[in-house]
């Protein structure tokens, strides 16, 4: 029993902050049966985003009810709409489909219909064991929600209402990741609530459910929005132009609760860059957003093998299938070709030369137009440094570039003296030795000059380990282990310890514990022995006498010498034999057949009911209401008409005949 109905944090994003069923969790592909006979009136079929839903009508008396199971996979639906089914019989199993933190059921009751109104839920638990079935009783654990704040992140920026309504007014926009601050249920109405209530900071309002996630955002992607509706990084090229015949709302995301940018008044024409589910990323007078693509009518495509040359290659080169070093080389261009910019990545530019698009640096490109960059040369009376300036504050990567997702080149020790030759933003192009690269400056450290370079401090020696002794106690290995001479991993080895062996440890040494095994001592890491428990003793079996029963087998079964599937034969019985029944033991039934006894599983025997007699009538007789000749006679039954004999009472048998049941002299009877 694992979330309870009630109030609750949001567990998914767009969950409800009010369960309206209860969970049980359990293992994928579990059984799943109806709490009660009925019709089932509608199945969804479950998706990654949907949950899969099977809602079965109940009547109880006058009264209709509606019992829903949700989050099974399509397949694992066992049933079909308009299938009278069982009380306890199997319809569907455990899945995981729709907004799920993993395998569960999902379990609703409704009266009159299924999700009809606020005040027809009830609660599953409590309603079935006011009906005989306690849900908790069969449950290995119960948890109730224990949670008094719920935290939430903002997905993108989004506004904080007033009231739980997009047209109140706006009190605060909170930024991407941005925390707030809940309690559990605080949602504006059981089915359709739509707003949770929140407090940013000191101001307390009302957020879209699918504007807050209960795990924080990680940093924003490349190509994100500002608040004000610009792109974080580089320029993008559009793919064609459309237009809109009523106006429409620009926002910061791909979703109706992001951020309202501006509105696009009716007929304005732009230009689209990117699209995803169903939106469109668009650019209007400046700002860059999403509109709904629906909404929208394409004017013209935009052919981006024709885009007019921006910008010049500065040497002879190959573009690259992506912004780095690492990706594969695509297609050679010429010093002096003219490309289009599309799109630009840090420190590399993504351009269309012709039919061919790839990546390059941004270094080896210049505007049309524009001077042509020339090295920069030293000013006269200040040759480049010869001692270090500076020195390295960590280990730290040496580049061909002034970027991260350019080549190592070497890596530097910390402390190592570098000369310093140029900067670029935080990226600094260093010497040392006879190698030159590119380190982040945020680990340098200028050097002082006529410092006297700095001594190396004498290598301390390394202190002796301290043993302490430690009450003996019993470990196993977790995995297949090396028992050391000392506490060191390059010491030399004692013994190897195949996994789940018991040792006997004795002493510790930092990480390291002395463990006794086979008669040797050595030193093993911690994290690779864990307490051992002995496995507990099996109980004796407890043997209850029962009235003598005869019972018939199900299938060939062995009897065993005691309740227990390991324990000796006694004797093999075939299929559909009578045995007799005296004891029982846990789930296994004590036997007595050919002679022998032994002990069979309960579940291989049944109860056996002795085939009825059949007898003849050798005259017309009458079917009597009792065991007298005074008794009112039902009807008479001809001559030579086989009846099934129930009882015999006094030389009378009671039987069947026509569907009256009665009474009939046994002596006309054989």
């Amino acid at each position: 029993m694992t979330s309870p109905m009630g109030p609750r944090c949001m567990p998914v994003v767009g969950g409800s902050t009010h369960h309206l069923g209860q969970d049980m969790g359990t293992k994928d592909n579990s059984p799943i049966y109806a709490v009660a006979d009925g019709t089932v009136r509608k199945i969804v079929r479950g998706t990654g985003s949907t949950s899969g839903q099977v809602i079965v009508t109940h009547r109880f008396g006058k009264d209709t009810y509606e019992s829903a199971y949700m989050h099974m996979w399509p397949n694992d639906v066992l049933v079909r709409e308009g299938q009278k089914v069982k009380s306890g019989q199997k319809i569907a199993l455990v899945g995981s489909s729709g907004p799920s933190t993993g395998p569960h059921l999902h379990l609703e009751i409704w009266r009159e219909r299924f999700y009809s109104k606020d005040g027809n839920v009830r609660n599953p638990a409590a309603f079935l064991k006011s009906r005989g079935l306690d849900l908790g009783s069969h449950a290995t654990a119960s948890y109730s929600e224990s949670q008094k704040t719920c935290a939430y992140f903002a997905r993108g920026k989004a506004e904080l209402f007033a009231s739980a309504s997009a047209t109140s007014k706006v009190l605060a926009r909170p930024s991407r990741s941005a925390k707030v601050t809940s309690k559990p249920g605080a949602i504006n109405g059981l089915l359709n609530g739509s707003f949770v209530k929140v407090k940013y900071g000191s101001t307390t309002g009302w957020m879209n459910r699918f504007a807050v996630t209960p795990n924080p955002m990680a940093a924003a992607p490349e190509w994100a929005l500002t608040p004000t509706g610009t792109v974080t990084n580089g320029v993008r090229v559009p793919f064609a132009t459309y237009t809109n015949p009523n106006g429409l709302n620009m926002r910061s995301g791909a979703a109706t609760w992001y951020s309202k940018l501006l509105m696009i008044p009716a007929g304005a024409t732009f230009e689209a860059y990117e699209s995803s589910a169903g939106w469109l990323r668009v650019k209007y007078k400046g700002t860059d957003g999403w509109v709904s693509a629906g909404l929208t009518r394409k004017v013209a495509t935009v052919n981006q093998t024709t885009l007019p040359a921006t910008h010049e290659v500065l040497r002879n080169l190959k573009l690259r299938s992506g912004a780095g070093t690492t990706y594969k080389e695509t297609q050679a261009l010429s010093r002096g070709t003219k490309v289009a910019l599309r799109q630009v990545r840090g420190t590399w530019s993504q351009v269309q030369a012709g039919k061919h698009t790839g990546w390059t640096s941004s270094a080896d490109l210049k505007k049309i137009g524009s001077i042509t960059p020339q090295a920069s040369k030293p000013p006269v009376g200040k040759p480049a440094p010869t001692k270090p300036t500076h020195e390295a504050t960590a280990n730290l990567n040496m580049r061909s570039g002034p970027g991260a997702n350019t080549k190592i080149v070497k890596v530097l020790r910390n402390g190592t003296d570098v000369i310093e030759l140029k900067r670029q933003g935080t990226w600094s192009q260093v010497k040392v030795g006879n190698s030159t690269g590119w380190v982040s400056n945020r680990y340098l450290r200028v050097v002082k000059a006529g410092a006297a370079p700095a001594k190396p401090k004498p290598t301390a020696k390394p202190k002796p380990p301290v043993i302490q002794s430690v009450k003996k106690t019993t470990y196993q290995t977790r995995s297949k282990v090396v028992a050391r001479k000392s506490a060191d991993a390059k010491s030399a080895s004692v013994v190897g310890i195949a996994a789940k062996k018991q040792v006997v440890v004795d002493a510790k040494s930092g990480s390291w514990l002395r463990a006794r095994y086979a008669g040797k001592t050595g030193w093993v890491p911690a994290n690779q022995l864990a307490l051992y428990k002995a496995p507990a003793k099996p109980k004796t079996p407890v043997i209850q006498s029962v009235k003598k029963a005869t019972y018939q087998t199900r299938s060939k079964v062995v009897a065993r010498k005691s309740a227990d599937a390991k324990s000796a034969s006694v004797v093999g019985i075939a299929a559909k034999k009578q045995v007799v029944v005296d004891a029982k033991s846990g789930s296994w039934l004590r036997v007595r057949y050919a002679g022998k006894t032994g002990w069979v599983p309960a579940k291989q025997l049944a109860v056996y009911k002795a085939p009825a007699k059949v007898k003849t009538t050798t005259a017309r007789l009458n079917l009597r209401t009792g065991t007298s000749t005074s008794t009112r006679t039902l009807l008479i039954i001809p001559k030579g008409k086989k009846v099934t004999v129930k009882a015999t009472r006094s030389g009378w048998t009671q039987t069947s005949y026509a569907g009256k049941n009665g009474w009939v002299s046994s002596k006309y009877l054989r």
